[in-house]
């Protein structure tokens, strides 16, 4: 399958991506994430140029600056394919007809280099570590926190902390921090877990007024030592 990739339609996307690139550098929760996963991807674990990788934003923008639309061709040429995928069809279907079809158009188009997933390693929980990052002409902040647990989906203990986790976010987090000190214009828990590899985390988010920064962090970790000690009913 030939793309051409014209000069014109990569120089609007490339536009694009630079705005968009502004915009998130001005987002205290933007800001926030890209910093916490930097810190859990060092650069330690990924070589230069590894998808896994997470940059700061001006090396991004950078990264973006000096792409160029004959490179992106000269990528789709070497990986571009349609052996590894999925296609999903709603409502009735004639099958045969349709894989026919797809056998015609893209039966042959196989890719130069091999396919493989790219796995994310698991990051070695870190002892208690906070960072404070001032963005400019910003009235609110925006907390997130992580612990880096190694699972994925298929452990057996993924359904009750997933389980765990929301009853945290619901019943912990949200009636102590939000309902009873009136800390957070919200907050809430989550469990990020891969199919594949191990990188799991449960993490947390809150926004809130920059001068409640030290009781906010104080009471969630009050939170999560007491769920950890007494559980839920």
């Amino acid at each position: 399958v030939d793309s051409k990739f014209t000069q014109s339609a990569f120089e609007r996307n490339q536009r694009a991506m630079l705005a968009t690139v502004q915009n998130i550098k001005a987002d205290t929760t933007s800001v926030a994430s890209n910093t916490l996963d930097r810190s859990y991807r060092p650069k330690s674990l990924y070589s230069d140029g590894d998808p896994r990788e997470v940059r700061e934003f001006t090396q991004s923008e950078a990264l973006i600056r000096q792409a160029s639309a004959e490179a992106l061709r000269a990528y789709w040429q070497r990986f571009g394919a349609a052996q590894v995928g999925e296609l999903v069809l709603m409502g009735p279907v004639a099958l045969a007809p349709v894989q026919a079809q797809l056998q015609t158009l893209w039966g042959e188009w196989a890719s130069k280099e091999k396919h493989a997933p790219w796995v994310a390693e698991h990051a070695v929980p870190q002892a208690d570590k906070s960072t404070a990052i001032l963005v400019a002409d910003k009235a609110n902040a925006s907390y997130l926190g992580r612990i880096a647990v190694a699972m994925n989906e298929t452990d057996a203990d993924y359904p009750a902390l997933f389980l765990g986790v929301q009853i945290l976010s619901r019943q912990g987090l949200w009636q102590r921090v939000r309902e009873k000190e009136g800390l957070s214009y919200g907050v809430s828990s989550t469990l990020n877990a891969p199919i594949t590899g191990h990188a799991a985390s449960i993490d947390i988010s809150a926004s809130f007024a920059p001068q409640n920064a030290a009781k906010l962090r104080a009471t969630i970790r009050e939170v999560l030592v007491e769920k950890r000690e007494q559980g839920f009913s």
